[in-house]
């Protein structure tokens, strides 16, 4: 299971963490890095339809779809519609997307492909 951890700064700056839990063949690890950008160094936004929070749409889709660039494209907009656009972080707050939420909302769109 991964955690999407997005956090802001005492200046408002968007910041994302993944935090996983991997079984290896020996025994589970803990993963924790941050989300990297999808579009160079674009930086993230939430809480509205920018190029910023269209870059954290596709980040978070091309990690949650690993290899799956395609899937993870196709997914982007309808995530950062139906999803990012309506969760405003002031200074100093969190939010955490588990890789379950995301695994729910993908059941539920059903978003055809092609």
């Amino acid at each position: 299971m991964k955690v999407y951890a997005l956090q802001t700064d005492r200046l408002g700056t968007l910041s994302v963490t993944v935090e996983t839990n991997t079984a290896g063949k020996k025994h589970n690890e803990y993963l924790k890095y941050a989300l990297q950008f999808a579009v160079g160094k674009l930086g993230f936004d939430i809480g509205n339809s920018s190029d910023e929070a269209k870059n954290l749409a596709l980040s978070l889709m091309s990690d949650y779809y690993e290899g799956a660039p395609e899937e993870a494209e196709r997914k982007a907009d309808a995530f950062l519609g139906a999803f990012l656009v309506h969760h405003t972080m002031p200074p100093g707050s969190k939010l955490e997307i588990s890789s379950e939420t995301l695994d729910r909302w993908v059941f539920l769109m059903q978003i055809p492909v092609g």
